[in-house]
């Protein structure tokens, strides 16, 4: 028996007839290292992992998703946005249709009356008390003497939080009851006042905001173009101050002096003047705070039978927006009330295509 064939070491048991000194390292043959990484390359790791949670956390479910807004809530994946107004990805959208809608309403005033409407406004404040500004942060005298809101004073937290939470109701009394006061007057007075007339003798417009002391106050608007509607306008506007009184609020013009500043001022002229709150919603970035303040409050306000004669919305302009996803392939057209059908067409076009021709 050569050599070759004699039998070499047992292996288990078994005879081995080729035994390798080493095992063969085959060419090209790559060994597998463990990647070693340095401590600024685990940072980056560990931030983008968290991004990535919070982007998308691991616990939502396969069909849910977080809001982009940046606030926190949990929606469907198939929408957009949380759909609440104070959320940075409904504001924008949400304030520049406040300023579609005024700015609607006030043209409509104004092309009723051949486009020669006027109008009116004041503003209805929160009243002032001793004891209210916050000393500890603008260090003026104990008294509150030098304290004032454009010189940066604001009021203390407890007081704010309060008031915020009283104004709705009682700017809303005060309103009503001089409203209730201006009607007795020009009916005494022997002007012909219908139901019909009665419906269109309120307030046009008013548009909340945010005073410089943390208190809010709300522009109020009336119309100033007919003999009735002046009679109105000086009835009611002379009533408001006796109705703030009575109901907690403060400091509002009378008559006299409302007529002396803007008196001759057109309707279009108050457009930037209170369409100011819708470009302070859509673009500044405190507006979600301003929203969250106000939380389940009416911060914008247009007459019902302005609304209507002006046929915009914010009813109208959601269904435009749902309109105009639904042609993008985005979602399914939306079922649209008879009562907004014409406002819905007349931006958007008709809503049902017209056959094709044989």
């Amino acid at each position: 028996m050569s050599r070759r064939a004699e039998p070499s070491a047992r292996c288990n048991g078994e005879p081995q007839l080729f035994a390798l000194a080493q095992p063969y390292d085959f060419p090209g043959r790559v060994t597998r290292r463990k990647p070693e990484y340095t401590e600024e390359q685990r940072a980056e790791f560990a931030a983008v992992s968290a991004l990535a949670d919070e982007i998308r956390p691991a616990w939502l479910a396969v069909d849910e998703r977080l809001c982009p807004g940046d606030c926190g809530k949990v929606i469907s994946r198939l929408r957009r946005s949380c759909g609440r107004r104070w959320c940075d990805a409904v504001r924008p959208t949400w304030g520049r249709s406040v300023g579609e809608v005024i700015r609607a309403a006030l043209n409509a005033y104004v092309e009723m009356y051949g486009g020669a409407g006027r109008v009116l406004t004041t503003a209805l404040t929160c009243r002032h008390e001793e004891g209210w500004w916050d000393i500890e942060h603008c260090g003026h005298p104990a008294d509150g003497s030098k304290c004032s809101g454009p010189g940066g004073c604001r009021v203390r937290a407890e007081v704010e939080e309060e008031e915020r939470r009283l104004f709705p109701g009682r700017k809303r009394a005060a309103l009503n009851l001089a409203r209730t006061e201006a009607l007795r007057k020009l009916k005494r007075a022997g002007y012909p006042i219908d139901r019909e007339t009665m419906r269109t003798l309120t307030v046009l417009i008013a548009v909340t905001e945010d005073q410089q002391r943390g208190l809010p106050h709300e522009h109020v608007v009336v119309g100033h173009t007919t003999a009735l509607e002046i009679a109105f306008a000086r009835a009611f506007f002379d009533a408001l101050p006796r109705a703030a009184r009575h109901h907690g609020l403060g400091f509002t013009d009378r008559y006299r002096y409302a007529i002396a500043k803007q008196g001759k001022y057109e309707a279009q002229r108050f457009h930037g003047y209170l369409a100011k709150l819708a470009r302070y919603l859509a673009k500044d970035s405190s507006g979600s705070e301003f929203l969250l303040k106000h939380h389940g409050q009416r911060v914008f306000y247009v007459a019902g039978w302005l609304s209507r004669l002006s046929g915009l919305n914010m009813t109208v302009l959601r269904l435009c927006r749902i309109v105009w996803a639904a042609r993008h392939g985005y979602c399914d057209m939306p079922n649209v009330p008879d009562r907004y059908r014409q406002a819905v067409e007349q931006r958007m076009g008709s809503l049902v295509l017209a056959p094709n021709a044989p």
